[in-house]
């Protein structure tokens, strides 16, 4: 998963995919990031599920993590982690992932990646 950018105050952006999402709570910005998850050509014949399989959270200047599941921000385009579905070897999926974050932990923030079961590495990449 590589991110290609970041907009740390994002409700305006939320809100055009869907009406009916809901404004962040005061002090609070959504916070969506841009991404392509790919799975390499010599993966498992069987395929990979990205949003079974990675966790990713925005990490605030505060030190603390605020995850992207169970839909933060509301209903993005069709183009969530979730919704990536199983991709084969050498397969390319662009996705949004979207936390809410307190508007002063944003600045100087990055994303973090890490398989569900907690095997391998963290990823850390620039956010806002």
């Amino acid at each position: 998963m590589t991110f290609t950018g970041t907009n740390g105050d994002a409700w305006a952006e939320v809100h055009q995919v869907n009406q009916f999402n809901t404004e962040p709570k005061a002090g609070y910005s959504d916070v969506v990031g841009t991404a392509n998850v790919s799975l390499a050509k010599s993966a498992d014949a069987g395929g990979a599920d990205p949003g079974q399989s990675l966790t990713v959270a925005y990490v605030g200047s505060d030190g603390n993590s605020y995850p992207t599941i169970n839909q933060p921000c509301g209903v993005l385009a069709d183009t969530s982690l979730q919704e990536a579905g199983t991709m084969y070897g050498g397969a390319t999926h662009p996705v949004l992932v979207c936390a809410q974050v307190p508007a002063a932990a944003v600045a100087h923030g990055t994303w973090s990646v890490t398989y569900v079961d907690g095997t391998g590495p963290t990823a850390f990449f620039a956010g806002a």
